[in-house]
């Protein structure tokens, strides 16, 4: 089937290219579900995507996954400028946990959100809040911000499957 000339492209390679990461934590396969993982501070490291027509890079390294979240829920903030959505996540205490470790570590605290291989979201993390919670910022349209939230909830602790 093939010869001695081709060579595989990396599995990884094809999926950075289709905008899908094989991202792995553990024996959890999280390519499918939700992840928020640290943008690369180096543009040389991590696996490549695209988000708003502009390349990034990622690690291929989850910070959390959906298994660190109870629930996802939408955040309408009105200002003078309209109505700003954000997807506010509440963490389990091993997710709040995570997120505390990372964020006492990193060189940069800028994170893509991924939900079934799809960057939804790439922003600078300012806490988990005094509650263990996180939110998910950008200019989300109503729709994406409603999917986006049912999306992650499928993929959450709190949800069976």
């Amino acid at each position: 089937m093939f010869n001695e000339g081709m060579k595989l492209i990396p599995l990884l390679m094809v999926f950075s290219l289709c905008n899908l990461l094989p991202l792995h934590a553990g024996d959890h396969s999280v390519s499918k579900g939700f992840v928020l993982v640290p943008v690369a501070p180096n543009a040389a490291e991590g696996v490549r995507v695209k988000f708003n027509h502009k390349h990034y890079r990622v690690s291929p390294t989850p910070i959390i996954t959906g298994a660190d979240i109870r629930q996802a829920t939408l955040d309408l903030d009105e200002t003078g400028k309209g109505i700003v959505r954000s997807i506010d996540l509440g963490l389990t205490p091993e997710g709040a946990g995570k997120m505390a470790d990372w964020i006492s570590n990193a060189k940069s605290r800028e994170v893509a959100a991924i939900i079934e291989g799809k960057v939804i979201s790439i922003f600078t993390v300012t806490g988990p809040d005094s509650s263990g919670g996180l939110a998910i910022t950008g200019n989300l349209s109503r729709h994406d911000a409603h999917k986006y939230v049912k999306k992650i909830n499928r993929h959450a602790a709190g949800e069976k499957k």
